[in-house]
Formats: structure tokens, sequence, C-alpha cells
């Protein structure tokens, strides 16, 4: 949450379209925001729009483009700025941000980027792992060498999800931990798989409307990212794994197994070749603890665990 800086040269690009009353008010708010910098927020002007903050906008174009003027009088144009948003909330703003937007990836400069590999790949990267593996899988040059990091930076991945549940007093993060416990001991990548596709189909069957839920969040994960309001871009991207991790598979139709993480086989296909692997087994994991982080507060979601006895250690 840097300092709010504005780019004379953004918004410069107003001048050219204060002519077309029926696209006005949506671009000088789209311009406006990108002249702000906050890092990797491309639809702030959502983040506003949906904030208990909600200014005037219709009331802000007017001024400010009588403000900029033919002779483009940035001095009265920055006076209006400090007047229109003398009102705006910048905490609430700051605490969207730190609500809407997974931790590991608030620096991040490629949402689009990282989205895309959600979907095409089923890799999640929202919540874990940390933004310098996030970094080296968005840019690495093909989903083979994303596999080679994924083996390479296992054992910090499933450090990452073990952080990334350690405050969470919640069933989901409890059995997820058991997966990670599993995870780590040689040998045992099969259970470890099959207990986080079981916590993965009861996240998304609780949050996403029953059994139907698992369509709902496939249809959510195909949405065009560029198309994601700001306040469910969390949401959005912890959901795009699902797309191939609900790919159904069955042993009858002659297919081969799917080479990423699939919930469906994972459960009915037990005995066929390929089911389960350390990778499949570390995507199943990074899923389960993103839709838990995400989710695990949801009002459709079981209450908390209560807190420790006393004089227990606190530990669950």
């Amino acid at each position: 949450h840097r300092a709010v800086v504005f780019d004379r040269r953004a918004l410069s690009n107003w001048t050219g379209v204060y002519t077309q009353t029926a696209q006005l008010q949506s671009k000088f708010a789209e311009d406006l925001f990108k002249a702000i910098n906050f890092p990797a927020i491309a639809r702030a002007n959502d983040l506003v729009l949906n904030s208990g903050a909600l200014f005037d906008a219709t009331k802000l174009q007017r001024e400010a483009l009588v403000a900029i003027g033919p002779q483009f009088d940035y001095s009265a144009l920055a006076g209006k700025f400090t007047e229109l948003f003398k009102g705006f909330d910048w905490e609430a703003f700051k605490e969207g941000l730190n609500r809407w937007l997974p931790e590991n990836l608030k620096d991040s400069e490629d949402l689009e980027e990282v989205a895309r590999i959600c979907l095409d790949e089923g890799i999640p990267l929202a919540w874990v792992p940390r933004a310098e593996i996030v970094h080296e899988l968005a840019e690495a040059s093909s989903p083979e060498e994303r596999q080679r990091i994924l083996e390479i930076r296992f054992s910090d991945i499933v450090d990452d999800c073990e952080i990334a549940l350690i405050d969470i007093r919640h069933e989901w993060a409890v059995q997820t931990r058991t997966s990670i416990a599993a995870l780590r001991q040689d040998g045992l990548e099969g259970p470890a798989q099959s207990h986080a596709a079981g916590i993965i189909d009861s996240i998304v069957v609780t949050t996403q409307g029953g059994l139907g839920g698992r369509s709902v969040a496939k249809t959510k994960a195909v949405e065009p990212f560029g198309d994601v309001s700001l306040h469910v871009v969390a949401e959005s991207l912890v959901l795009r794994p699902l797309f191939l991790g609900f790919t159904e598979w069955y042993p009858n139709r002659g297919t081969p197994i799917p080479p990423t993480f699939a919930r469906h086989v994972t459960a009915h296909a037990i005995g066929q070749p390929d089911v389960f692997s350390r990778l499949k087994a570390l995507i199943g994991v990074m899923l389960a603890t993103s839709l838990t982080v995400q989710f695990w507060d949801d009002p459709l979601a079981p209450p908390e665990l209560p807190p420790p006895a006393s004089g227990e250690d606190g530990t669950i």
C-alpha cells in the first residue's frame, strides 16, 4: 500500500474522450485509477465502487473535466482531487486490498498470467506458494518447466502450505495439515492426495451450493479474468484450478488418466495406473490449502473450532 501517485500522462488520456458522453464515466474512472500507483491493481475502480466509501463519480467526472479544459490546468485539477477525495476512506480501501488480494500476489505484476496458469495447468497460486515461487512459475517458459520448478521447490511449497494454515482454527485446516504431514513422508503420497481430494470436495460442496457446487465452481473457474470484479478476484483465482481438478474420468471409456491432479480420478480410479504421484499430491495439498484459507470463514462454512482448554499450548 504505497503512496498514491498521480501520473500526468495517464490523466491526460481523458482529453480524447470527454466528448463521448456515453462512455465518459467509465473511461474517466478507468484512467483515473490507472494513474494511482497500486501494484497489481488493474481494476481499482471496481474496488472503490464496491467499498463503503462510494464517491459521486458523476460529480467528479464533471468537475475534473472542467478543470482539464483546453489548457489542461493541472493545478486546478489536482485541487479538485483534493476536494473531492476528502471524504474517501483510504483505510477501508487498504483493508479491501488486504481482503481481496491474496497475500502472496499483492506485488504480482501479471495477475492475468497467474490466472491463466491456474486455469490451464491446474496449479493453485492463490495464498500459496510464496511470492518468489509464484514469480518463478509465471516466468517459466513452458508447462514442463513449471513442473520442474514444483519438483525443485517441493519442500518450500509444503512449508508454505503449513504456514498459511497455522493460525486457522477450523477443521478444514486441521485435516489439510494431516494431508501435509502425510505428504512429508516417503511413500504416503497416495493418502496425502486422497485426503486432500476429500477436503477439496467438502469445501466446494459446502460453499458453492451443495452437490451442484462442483459445476458452479467449474463455471466460475472459466470466467474471463479480465471481467472479474476486484472484490472477488481472490475467489476467482482460488477456484480456477478446479476446472482441471474436477475433470471427470471413467475407466470404461478408454480415456487415459489425466496428467494433472483430479478429484474424480483420485476418488474413483484407485487400481488404475498413474492415479497417484508426488506432484499430484502436492497440487492437491496446495489446492486444499488455498480453498481453506479462502473459505474457512465463509458464512456457509462450519463453525471454527473452540479455543483450546486452559493449560493447553494452543496447538490443534
